[in-house]
């Protein structure tokens, strides 16, 4: 017998972590997330809208799921650790990890400084590998994954007046 595309997508029981999750890119990444039944934690350095966004994820799920908001701040690496064990404490684990968020400024070549360059390379490379490295073990218990959301920056330059 053939499967719904709802059952073969299902996330019922699950839990997904969203950094960045208050956004806009995180919120329909954590919507989704929720639809398919998924307990969703969005994870963001503004406590209050994670907390509106979940209000609003948690509503228009339709289903029995949790949302829970976290602050987390990815230049802490205590913020991180305790990120993870909120959840761990709250869920019982962690099954998905979304890697979403982004805070920089929009350089050109010329106005680029080496301290947004630094702070570019701390959320977008090393905040990455510290949430990945903090939430491992969870993770692996429950054969978990990992999703790390790029932008289309990585392959082309912001600053579109150097091409043709």
């Amino acid at each position: 017998m053939a499967r719904s595309i709802h059952e073969l997508l299902a996330l019922d029981g699950r839990t997904a972590v969203v950094t960045g999750g208050a956004g806009f890119l995180g919120t329909e990444i954590s919507s989704t997330l929720a639809e398919l039944g998924a307990n969703v934690v969005i994870a963001s350095r503004d406590e209050e809208k994670c907390r509106r966004r979940c209000e609003e994820i948690a509503a228009r799920a339709g289903r029995a799921v949790e949302t829970m908001p976290v602050r987390l701040d990815l230049l802490d690496r205590e913020s991180i650790g305790a990120m993870v064990s909120t959840v761990v404490e709250r869920f019982g684990g962690i099954d998905i990890l979304v890697n979403n968020a982004w805070s920089g400024k929009k350089n050109t070549w010329e106005s680029i400084t080496e301290a947004d360059w630094e702070h570019d390379i701390d959320i977008c490379l090393n905040a990455v590998f510290r949430t990945v490295k903090a939430a491992f073990d969870p993770l692996r218990e429950r054969r978990g994954v990992v999703l790390n959301i790029g932008s289309m920056y990585g392959h082309i330059a912001p600053d579109h007046r150097i091409y043709d």
